[in-house]
């Protein structure tokens, strides 16, 4: 991959640093590679480096000394196709991104697979071990939001403690960089998101596996779960900012959570951001317990209790960074025809590009068909979205395999 050692002074906002001059960890910018958003940025870099190293393909600027009238003219004119919605296609984007984020995403389940099992059996972990892994997933997640999205919706892993806590891991990390949080902030965030429930290694089988509602008891037991949660990555030597988040994450800004009651600004933002992901995770997830609800249902109920619980700030975040219909939704086009969401333009939200798997009889196609919902003549679009269904992880799998992965 194409680098170029430049100094500080040469930096400029859209260009993506890929090394430092230093250890990333004596700075604030703990997650290795990032594109430079704001002159706030280079001022801290200034503070810390010298010089470091732009990776030239991942900038979305022509580095300094690469600038010229010609270049300059090719890069607004590759911005204006882009604002029209037409290049790069989506599904071309999709496909050169789903390996990398793939492996990421599996890298990350194993590790906290690694996690959970040891402290099922009463052994501890190394939170360095962990390092690694979050950054990759972030990494991939700032490249690739729309194909992170797309696996989030894809459950098809055995272990569902561990697919959720990596998938609050994700979705906690979305909502911070919409919030702007700046590095040391995003690393606390994340490391606290994805450990946020082990104290459940702790539940009876019979707690974790029962259908239908909980008795008294055993809810107090879940309930339980945070301090438990807390006590455990203490005792692994984690941070107590990360185990103070793991606690309180089912807090709530009203009072009404729980495990101490906490309420108003005493629910930290990154308390907040936690507990939301973790909600809608648990509401679009498939439970033995209850069904699911569509991503676009999920929205809109913790839309209508975003002020009593989360903040209303949080959930707008959540609500900008997914979309109305964000990648891996099953929807039904005003036709009769349906199909799965793969991604969308900022401007085209209403209009994402989708997998369409079954024709407006209702019967399933032996070969998908890729349809755009943006592109000009158009003139079909979304009637609704519906809940995924048993077939629904099947399904993902074959678009990724047969229609976006070719």
């Amino acid at each position: 991959m194409p680098s170029r050692k430049m100094t500080i002074d040469q930096l400029v906002p859209g260009l993506y640093v890929s090394r430092l001059d230093r250890p990333w960890t004596e700075t604030p910018f703990l997650f290795q590679g990032f594109e430079i958003k704001t002159r706030e940025e280079i001022d801290t870099l200034k503070k810390y480096c010298r010089f470091v190293w732009v990776d030239e393909e991942r900038s979305t600027v022509a580095p300094p000394q690469a600038r010229n009238p010609e270049a300059n003219a090719t890069i607004a004119a590759a911005r204006r196709q882009d604002q029209r919605g037409s290049a790069p296609p989506l599904a071309e984007t999709f496909r050169q991104s789903l390996s990398k984020t793939e492996s990421a995403r599996i890298e990350a389940r194993e590790i906290m697979g690694d996690v959970i099992g040891r402290l099922r059996g009463n052994v501890g972990f190394q939170i360095d071990e962990l390092w690694p892994h979050v950054q990759e997933l972030h990494r991939q997640l700032s490249y690739s939001p729309d194909v992170m999205l797309w696996l989030l919706s894809m459950r098809d892993y055995d272990d569902a403690l561990v697919e959720h806590c990596v998938n609050v891991c994700a979705l906690s990390l979305m909502i911070g960089e919409e919030l702007a949080l700046d590095g040391r902030k995003q690393a606390t965030l994340s490391l606290a998101a994805l450990l946020h429930d082990v104290g459940k290694t702790k539940l009876p089988r019979h707690v974790v596996f029962q259908e239908g509602p909980l008795n008294k008891e055993d809810l107090a037991m879940v309930q339980q779960c945070p301090i438990e949660s807390e006590k455990m990555l203490l005792a692994s030597g984690v941070p107590k900012g990360v185990a103070r988040i793991a606690r309180h994450h089912q807090e709530r800004v009203d009072g009404s959570g729980f495990p101490d009651g906490l309420s108003g600004e005493a629910v930290t933002l990154p308390m907040r951001i936690v507990g939301l992901a973790n909600s809608y995770d648990a509401m679009t997830a498939t439970w033995p317990k209850k069904l699911s609800l569509s991503s676009h249902q999920a929205l809109i109920s913790l839309s209508r209790q975003a002020p009593n619980r989360w903040g209303k700030e949080t959930v707008d975040a959540l609500v900008r960074r997914l979309g109305i219909y964000p990648p891996g939704s099953h929807v039904s086009l005003d036709d009769g025809a349906e199909g799965i969401v793969v991604g969308s333009r900022p401007q085209n939200r209403l209009r994402p590009l989708v997998v369409i798997h079954r024709n407006p009889g209702g019967r399933m196609l032996n070969r998908m068909a890729v349809l755009d919902l943006a592109r000009d003549g158009e003139k079909r679009r979304i009637r609704m979205a519906l809940a995924p269904d048993g077939e629904h992880n099947k399904l993902m799998r074959r678009i990724s395999d047969e229609v976006l992965a070719a």
